[in-house]
């Protein structure tokens, strides 16, 4: 879903310059291929183990994906829409991150050999969630982009 309102930003202003252009789609790139990513990971029957030593392994790997999910959709609606208010964008990131955490964990179910899980999901939201204190570092990754 948020792979089409991201994609929309390109076609709702035709008066943009290219420079504009290139800057949108680099601001909007990593959500895009995360989201991806996301899904065939999703799609896939087993993945490989990863072991990270600790008993929620798993969670921990669903909360980095969810936080790099977060950041770069962030990225993306901070870096498009500047006029946007903060509050706005915190909410809009935050809405859809539950909604593809919990459409991921459907989509899981019918997987074979995947299970939805409740706490992957809560792995999920935090991770969305703990990315927006990364706000700062946002702004001035945006401001080195906008510069070039």
């Amino acid at each position: 879903m948020e792979i089409w309102m991201i994609m929309t930003i390109y076609w709702t202003d035709m008066t943009m310059n290219k420079q504009n252009f290139y800057i949108r789609l680099i601001l909007s790139s990593p959500a895009i291929i995360i989201s991806v990513a996301l899904f065939w990971l999703s799609n896939q029957p087993q993945l490989p183990h990863i072991d990270f030593g600790v008993e929620w392994t798993d969670k921990m790997l669903h909360f980095i994906a969810y936080f790099c999910f977060g950041f770069s959709l962030t990225l993306a609606f901070k870096g498009n829409f500047p006029s946007w208010s903060l509050r706005k964008i915190i909410l809009i990131v935050i809405s859809i991150g539950l909604i593809y955490g919990i459409s991921d964990e459907i989509h899981q179910s019918f997987v074979p050999n995947r299970t939805a899980d409740i706490f992957d999901w809560l792995a999920d939201a935090t991770g969305v969630t703990v990315s927006l204190s990364l706000l700062k570092i946002i702004n001035l990754i945006i401001k080195k982009i906008r510069k070039n």
